[in-house]
């Protein structure tokens, strides 16, 4: 297991995780008071959720 590459992103935590590469899959949590949501990218996604 790779190590995992956490970051913080306008208040929220994301962590990205490791795929076999047909997909791609991330963590995200919110403290609370944290106002608002994640920004979202959907360029080149067929799915996101």
């Amino acid at each position: 297991m790779k190590t995992t590459n956490t970051k913080w992103v306008l208040g929220h935590k994301v962590t990205p995780h490791d795929t076999t590469g047909n997909y791609d899959l991330m963590f995200a949590e919110t403290p609370a008071g944290v106002q608002g949501h994640l920004p979202m990218c959907t360029i080149l996604l067929k799915n996101h959720f």
